[in-house]
């Protein structure tokens, strides 16, 4: 009898039983669910909006009851739901924000565009617009962001959503992080059987560079250590803070090199260069417009999202952080003076014109100004040490941008035939350095002049395309995916033919997308196909197939809408590839060539078909008589 009803149910909704239905049938199941849930959520936020217009708001101003008409609503919800109190007053909360403050968002809502578990990000994060004259502007802007063709994950859901109110509400912003900063802790509370947790608030950068010294410190072990995972990161929490050599409890002391203290590594005797000399790197990229202070455009924290131009800018005049321009120039020391953006109009300020230098006067005025630079920090004794500024000469291109990292960046060494005579001799010293000596190193930034961009080998992406790619992608581009992209790897859509590289796919912009390790493997043992075009707009489009022909869209948001400079930035043609194929062949190409062959051909069907749709086939023609024997009689 259920099943009955549940198969009655399905063919109301449009939607076939499950038991019924192949794969491919499933798989356009399940999209039409996720548009049934939207449907459900709206109708459920509506009614519960609803109750509350009838039971509460008549008495609202005046009910200072404890039992007051919201929570008579309140009980009714729960009751009905099944739900705590808190619940049913959240369910409350979303339904009139929906219907007052974001009316378009319930929209999209209603007709299936948007998840409901991203409507609570939604409201939450645009809760201090409410009474505000650009309250309807966010509401449109979040909506027609909704309506694109894609996939949200959450971390995308919510940076598009903090972009847009930074943009309309840079002071709110700017009041909220400095509350928020303030507000920073650090608080202990004791749990059963003698454990305790620890909570500390910090700035994101700084809780970024935490997670990864532990994680490092964690990694640090061989095969048989018997701790798990999330006991390695608790004691290797504790041996960071504290200052603790972190050993390996595998027990062979003389077999495992991480089963005993490194030089310099013991308990109570330690430097702070326990790590020899390891540092982290964290990837913030903003426009150049609000490094050099004259807009306060959000800018992407590789790893934790969307923030203010304002947290940038603090970033950007740490101490021990790099700017690396991916296009433009900075042709002073801007990060040393003070913001020129007023309030709410960063949007109206103009730059004035730039006086025309040379490269050659532009290099030697950074050069001298970082230099200035480095001599008024550096301590008493060190007067004599000399410094190799770091810069990159660019085209005269404005808005470019920036992207800012630690002095470690793996990208500005990925290229190591282009290093610097100095840079050389350091790296082939014989004598390590001692441990003064690495502090002093680190302290340094001697980092080599490089062009903007530059022709990597045919298959590896050099270090310009592949901090664009990273930046343009924002996180791995696999539907609902959360892995940043600075944690995924760059794949080929159209699969690299190492054999003849002229006839595979080529390492362009255009041909090469993040995708983290699972969707990576996914994609080529997985039988999975991937389409890469470029809309009318120039943005960047993605789209999936499954084994069973189900297409899925990529991401709906990403680098292209945070920085639309990213739209107007060409390369160069990295001239011929360089591949050979293998001196002594035994087969024309190996069994994975000829699977990424079948799978380009597929590939190319596919796009054939999406553009060129094939035409009906003509009606067969009426036979003559001359054509074959008489009829019967």
């Amino acid at each position: 009898m259920f099943e009955e009803r549940m198969e009655a149910a399905f063919r109301g909704l449009g939607v076939s039983t499950p038991s019924l239905l192949r794969p491919r049938e499933l798989t356009t199941s399940m999209q039409q669910l996720a548009q049934v849930k939207g449907l459900a959520a709206w109708s459920e936020y509506a009614t519960a909006a609803e109750i509350h217009r009838q039971l509460a708001e008549p008495t609202a101003e005046v009910d200072v009851r404890q039992l007051d008409g919201w929570a008579q609503c309140s009980a009714r919800v729960g009751a009905a739901l099944g739900v705590t109190l808190g619940l049913a007053d959240s369910i409350i909360r979303r339904g009139l924000a929906l219907r007052d403050r974001l009316p378009q968002v319930n929209d999209a809502l209603r007709a299936g565009r948007v998840a409901p578990h991203h409507i609570g990000d939604i409201v939450s994060r645009t809760e201090l617009v409410d009474g505000m004259p650009w309250s309807a502007s966010v509401d449109a802007e979040i909506a027609e962001m909704l309506w694109r063709d894609g996939a949200w994950s959450a971390d995308r859901m919510r940076n598009m959503v903090d972009q847009i109110v930074f943009r309309h509400d840079p002071e709110g912003v700017r009041e909220r992080r400095a509350r928020a900063q303030d507000g920073r802790n650090f608080k202990r509370y004791a749990t059963a059987d003698g454990m305790a947790d620890v909570v500390a608030s910090m700035t994101a950068e700084n809780a970024l560079l935490l997670e990864k010294r532990v994680q490092q410190l964690a990694s640090q072990v061989c095969a048989n250590d018997p701790r798990t995972t999330p006991q390695r990161l608790s004691d290797a929490m504790f041996c960071a803070t504290m200052d603790v050599a972190f050993l390996c409890q595998c027990g062979d002391s003389e077999g495992c090199e991480f089963a005993r203290p490194h030089d310099g590594d013991s308990d109570g005797d330690s430097d702070g260069d326990s790590d020899g000399g390891t540092q982290f790197v964290v990837h913030v990229v903003m426009d150049q417009a609000t490094v050099e202070g004259r807009a306060n455009n959000a800018a992407l924290m590789d790893g934790h999202g969307v923030i203010s131009g304002d947290h940038a800018r603090e970033i950007a005049r740490r101490p021990d952080a790099r700017i690396a321009p991916l296009g433009g120039e900075l042709a002073k020391d801007v990060l040393d003076q003070p913001s020129s953006v007023p309030d709410s109009a960063a949007d109206d300020l103009h730059t004035p014109a730039a006086k025309e230098v040379s490269p050659e006067e532009l290099l030697d005025e950074i050069k001298r100004l970082v230099k200035a630079k480095e001599d008024a920090k550096r301590p008493a004794g060190e007067g004599d040490e000399k410094t190799s500024p770091h810069t990159e000469r660019t085209s005269p291109e404005t808005e470019r941008t920036v992207g800012l990292a630690r002095p470690d960046d793996a990208d500005s060494r990925a290229e190591p035939a282009e290093r610097s005579e100095p840079e050389a001799e350091s790296v082939a010293a014989d004598a390590p350095p001692n441990r003064a000596e690495r502090r002093r190193r680190r302290k340094r930034k001697t980092q080599t002049v490089l062009p903007t961009s530059q022709p990597g080998n045919a298959y590896r992406l050099s270090a310009a395309l592949n901090r664009f790619v990273r930046i343009r992608d924002a996180y791995c581009t696999f539907p609902g995916c959360r892995r940043p992209a600075w944690k995924s790897e760059a794949d080929h859509t159209d699969e690299y033919d190492h054999d003849n590289p002229a006839a595979g796919g080529q390492t362009c912009a255009e041909d090469t997308k993040c995708l983290c390790k699972f969707h990576h493997l996914l994609k080529t043992f997985g039988n999975w196909i991937d389409l890469q075009d470029t809309d009318a707009n120039g943005r960047t489009r993605i789209v999936f197939i499954s084994p069973e022909g189900v297409r899925f869209h990529g991401p709906a948001w990403s680098g292209e809408d945070l920085f639309p400079a990213l739209l107007d930035m060409t390369w160069r043609d990295p001239g011929p590839p360089r591949g050979a194929p293998p001196d002594m062949p035994s087969r024309r190409r190996t069994r994975l060539a000829d699977k990424y062959a079948r799978r380009r051909a597929e590939r190319n069907r596919n796009r054939h078909l999406i553009e060129t749709p094939e035409p009906p086939p003509p009606p067969p023609e009426p036979s003559s008589d001359l054509d074959g024997p008489p009829p019967p009689f």
